[in-house]
């Protein structure tokens, strides 16, 4: 039994689970061919750079042209196609390895079971990981569909960059899924002096990436499911693929409005049995009520009374005239808003210095205004005692 074969027999436990995969996946890879794509289209898809010594020669200014700047290196010419795959390719793992983080745990959860299931039948993987030779696989595909790589960069593409791409595409996956001393084989020149003069990086960016596809915890001896540990986006989107299948059926319609009425007929058995608590603080738990798996008809179950819902909560009933009618204390709610209180600025205004001592005070118009300023708050008094 092959790799593939042993990946159809742990999807047929969950029929969408390709479809799925394939859209979680889609940006990761999408955002990892297209830091490539851009690098090989700038470098190779634009005309070579004009010769300034050429062109400063035949100024009249009786200068004598000399050679360019050595610190420039390659960027004062055209890199070579080999130069520019081999810095794309670079780049495509340095993207991979930081892209490849943001993974959802249902994704490594599925690579994790897939690789038990490899590692029971004695089938080897690329460096032990079947998550890596996936995504070596979906990186090898995106760089050969030159229909969706015009789609994501916006523009057409010459053949030249359609082939290259095609190329680094291939090189990308050898080098994903090989080792340095593999023989050649059909691997090609580029990919093979990569590994030998980047083995060291190589390994390391591997192994960072071998990491984050199986770095996911499950209790030993647990039969996991394979949607355990998923986020929430990711099972609200499985969750709406079975929807989508069941209503295909002949019957699928019914039977999602039954399981509909099956759980908004019985929602106070599901908060007791979810532990949810009772709204708006309330001491008595519901009364616990026994399943229902018919909960009634549908006119029943879909009756709805606007003046109902507009007094209650849940199951909390609500006074709307209690509300408005309520004495409330605004000063006393609103006192973080309000500034200062008339006892506070009093408090500090008497404590100030040309209130205290009208020496400070070098004006007649200053001491006028002290003094009214102690009549309106009774700081005459104050003083005085």
């Amino acid at each position: 039994m092959t790799v593939l074969q042993s990946v159809v027999e742990v999807m047929l436990c969950c029929p969408q689970y390709p479809t799925v995969l394939s859209k979680v996946l889609l940006p990761v890879i999408d955002s990892v061919v297209m830091c490539a794509v851009d690098y090989v289209t700038e470098h190779l898809g634009k005309p070579a750079p004009p010769n300034m010594a050429s062109t400063l020669s035949s100024l009249p200014c009786g200068c004598r042209a000399t050679k360019g700047d050595e610190s420039d290196g390659e960027d004062g010419k055209a890199m070579s196609t080999k130069v520019v795959l081999t810095r794309a390719l670079a780049c495509l793992l340095s993207a991979l390895m930081e892209t490849v983080q943001t993974i959802p745990t249902a994704v490594q959860l599925f690579c994790k079971q897939l690789q038990d299931k490899l590692t029971e039948k004695e089938i080897q993987t690329a460096h032990s990981s079947v998550g890596l030779q996936l995504l070596a696989g979906a990186v090898y595909l995106a760089l050969h569909d030159q229909t969706q790589l015009e789609q994501w960069a916006g523009h057409t593409m010459k053949q030249t960059i359609k082939d290259n791409l095609s190329l680094l595409g291939l090189c990308a996956y050898h080098v994903l899924t090989a080792t340095v001393a593999s023989s050649k084989g059909n691997m090609p020149r580029l990919a093979y002096t990569f590994m030998r003069k980047h083995g060291s990086w190589l390994s390391e960016q591997i192994d960072n990436i071998v990491e984050s596809v199986s770095n996911v915890s499950v209790d030993e001896g647990s039969s996991a499911a394979v949607l355990e540990g998923g986020n929430l986006e990711f099972l609200q989107l499985f969750m709406s693929t079975l929807a989508h299948k069941i209503l295909q059926e002949q019957q699928g319609k019914n039977n999602l409005t039954h399981l509909f009425h099956v759980i908004k007929g019985n929602q106070q058995w599901f908060q007791v049995q979810l532990g949810i608590p009772p709204m708006l603080g309330k001491d008595d738990l519901p009364q616990v009520m026994p399943f229902e798996p018919n909960p009634g008809s549908k006119e029943q179950v879909m009756t709805f009374d606007p003046l109902q819902e507009f007094n209650s909560i849940g199951d909390c009933n609500i006074d709307q005239n209690f509300l408005l009618e309520f004495p409330w204390d605004w000063a006393e709610l609103l006192q973080s808003d309000l500034g200062l209180s008339e006892l506070g600025f009093t408090t500090l205004l008497q404590h100030r210095c040309d209130m205290t001592d009208e020496s400070c005070l070098d004006t007649d118009k200053e001491k006028r205004h002290v003094a009214t300023l102690k009549a309106k708050f009774g700081l005459e008094l104050t003083s005085s005692v």
